[in-house]
């Protein structure tokens, strides 16, 4: 019943998913490989996810740049990773794969995928550190009542053998 509910509200919700790239590419030493997205006019995010398959462990870096040459999100060089970016505007983009920094040739398993109807993101707000504070005594004396509980049912139990 409650997974049901749950699809009912993600349905609702409105947002769709739609896969861009699920590929291997190679970049060539000391070379850059790139890919044009259209963005459209609703909402959308761009989702990248990307790791090195050869050579192991070679670091490369992902960069999402606008029309005029502005990056709008970027990882740093690393043989896995992604990034997460909702561009400003509608309009093309570049998924730019960056190997300028290896002197060898490397295979990437890339996966880019764009998020439609996302709702605008909640401000971030800071938790009461008050809240805390009694979150944290109240975890911790549970513990201890939970210890000294099992601590005396198990020293009773020995008492009962001996």
């Amino acid at each position: 019943m409650k997974f049901g509910a749950l699809i009912l509200l993600a349905l609702a919700s409105g947002t769709r998913m739609s896969t861009l790239v699920e590929d291997v590419y190679s970049v060539g030493p000391g070379r850059t490989r790139y890919l044009d997205i259209a963005m459209p006019a609703e909402p959308v995010r761009v989702l990248c996810t990307f790791e090195v398959e050869s050579p192991a462990a070679a670091p490369i870096r992902a960069q999402l740049i606008g029309d005029d040459g502005t990056i709008v999100a970027q990882t740093q060089a690393t043989s896995h990773g992604g990034l997460s970016s909702r561009p400003p505007r509608a309009g093309r983009y570049r998924l730019v794969l960056d190997n300028r920094s290896n002197k060898q040739a490397v295979r990437v398993a890339l996966y880019v995928r764009l998020v439609y109807g996302e709702g605008p993101m909640a401000p971030v707000s800071r938790a009461d550190p008050r809240k805390g504070q009694i979150l944290v005594l109240c975890s911790m004396a549970f513990f201890g009542v939970l210890a000294l509980y099992a601590g005396a049912r198990i020293k009773r139990n020995l008492d009962r053998k001996s």
